[in-house]
């Protein structure tokens, strides 16, 4: 497979999402929680790029994307210590220019490890914008909502549930949970509007396919029970990961029914494994969901952190 291949460093056979029959398909690679590991990172996906699986056009990273962090990085359930950077050092030559990132590359969570680096997040929020660039080829994607990456449908629910923040809808909750890069109610309906306004609900009025579904829905949080009611047999480790995952995150990814979902380590669970669930049908789309849930990059269990889509 792709990510066996990667991980033995050989070239992964190349995958792509084909948006339409008429379509170049846009081949994308996903990786898991980088956590500050930015040398690491662009090395390997740069190797594969240059491979004759490559060229890529975009690179997406889901889970915690800036180190430095220690609220729950204890270790893994295998024994395994924590391989998050203590700091973003391995950033800043990218940031100056001194060295580049292979590929247009995108992450989802910043806040509140990348706070420095996102030093334009309030005035661009305001603009309303999408994304902010913190490096050149770099950018978070900041803003709850559908995106166009290079011809895909991408919907992004930036930041990390908590519970308690989810349902205070005050106002000073919902600041202190835009300071601790949490997402909110609010940001999960924006999505939902994003989503949906200028497009029937995947299906459409007579259940079959839409052109505008979701190609591929980006997340922190696992959504929970992702593994319930699949044929494929799942460890303990897959199962804690996805009883420590948001229902909020399962709630959007049944109602967007996008054709790919993808996230990163679950939060606040020792558990840090890859894990690729079997596709499953969706309740009015004629097209399948794939999920795929990424290890954290150079993680000391061996675990897949970088996944070729398929």
């Amino acid at each position: 497979t792709a990510s066996r291949a990667l991980e033995e460093g050989r070239p992964p056979p190349a995958r792509a999402i084909a948006m339409a029959d008429d379509a170049k398909p846009v081949k994308v690679l996903i990786a898991g929680d980088v956590e500050g590991n930015f040398d690491d990172l662009f090395k390997r996906v740069g190797a594969v790029n240059d491979s004759q699986a490559g060229p890529f056009d975009l690179c997406v990273c889901v889970g915690r994307f800036f180190g430095g962090g220690v609220e729950d990085d204890a270790g893994s359930a295998d024994g395994g210590a924590s391989t998050a950077k203590p700091n973003n050092d391995e950033l800043r030559p990218y940031v100056d220019g001194t060295s580049a990132a292979p590929m247009p590359t995108y992450f989802v969570d910043a806040l509140p490890r990348g706070r420095e680096f996102v030093k334009g997040e309030t005035s661009a929020a305001q603009k309303g914008a999408d994304s902010i660039e913190v490096a050149p080829n770099v950018r978070w994607l900041c803003r709850p909502g559908v995106h166009d990456l290079h011809g895909l449908r991408v919907a992004v629910l930036p930041g990390k549930y908590n519970k308690m923040a989810f349902e205070d809808a005050s106002a000073m909750a919902a600041s202190a949970a835009a300071a601790e890069g949490e997402f909110t109610m609010d940001d999960v309906s924006k999505l939902r509007a994003s989503a949906f306004r200028d497009a029937a609900p995947p299906g459409g009025a007579n259940g079959g396919e839409n052109a505008d579904a979701i190609d591929l829905f980006l997340t922190t949080s696992w959504p929970k029970g992702v593994e319930l009611r699949s044929r494929d047999a799942t460890t303990p480790d897959v199962v804690a990961a996805s009883a420590a995952g948001s229902a909020v995150v399962a709630d959007l990814a049944r109602d967007l029914q996008p054709r790919y979902h993808a996230c990163g380590a679950a939060a606040g669970c020792p558990s840090k494994v890859f894990y690729a669930r079997e596709p499953y049908k969706n309740q009015r789309a004629m097209h399948v969901t794939r999920f795929l849930a990424l290890a954290p990059v150079r993680n000391d269990a061996k675990h897949k952190w970088l996944k070729a889509l398929e």
